[in-house]
């Protein structure tokens, strides 16, 4: 018996691993669908193994809501009734929506929580997107609330340390307090993971 966690990127892999080793949990097998649009293919895998007797027997996803959070939470119950219409029914079966399953965002949109209210910096990052965002550029990277957040966490940290990092980056030069309480719901999906034999 064992459990695969399909992870949205590499920021949501590294947050994983991060959190198992400061919560001391187990491994978990994690599959890294590096993109929104290839979860669902690494669900169907995920599926598959599971169904021709690999030893899966729970599946959860971990991603961003993105923009419509109404529409990514139905995509994701699809595939609860996908595992209960399949030769393998009794497959449990889980998801994470971030920041949270009625929220527009990302990880990043999560992780501004860490800020206060009147952090200056990001007051100031704040005005730099806004300023982007007047220009009505016709395509620009930062034309959604998850790219905004992952600009704003990041350009954020890059003013307050003239160093400019990624997410990963400043995972492992402990940057992000991973202690902090808006991180719990992703520690509990973990808890519930580990506890499954690994692949």
């Amino acid at each position: 018996m064992s459990a695969i966690l399909i992870v949205e990127g590499h920021d949501e892999e590294a947050l994983v691993i991060k959190l198992c080793g400061l919560h001391g949990l187990p491994k978990i097998k994690i599959i890294n669908a590096q993109g929104i649009d290839s979860i669902d293919k690494e669900f169907q895998n995920a599926l598959k193994a599971a169904i021709v007797g690999s030893g899966v027997t729970h599946i959860a996803i971990l991603r961003d809501a993105e923009e419509d959070p109404i529409a990514c939470k139905a995509e994701l119950e699809q595939y609860k009734t996908q595992i209960t219409t399949s030769p393998s029914p009794n497959i449990a079966y889980e998801y994470l929506m971030l920041p949270n399953d009625s929220s527009a965002g990302s990880l990043e949109t999560l992780c501004l929580q860490l800020l206060p209210s009147d952090d200056a910096l990001l007051s100031c990052t704040n005005q730099f997107i806004s300023c982007i965002d007047s220009l009505a550029l016709k395509v620009h990277k930062l034309s959604t609330q998850a790219r905004q957040d992952k600009a704003r966490f990041l350009i954020r940290h890059y003013a307050a340390t003239g160093e400019p990092q990624g997410f990963k980056s400043l995972l492992k030069d402990n940057q992000i307090d991973l202690t902090s309480p808006i991180f719990e719901p992703i520690v509990a999906l973990l808890t519930r993971l580990s506890n499954k034999p690994i692949l």
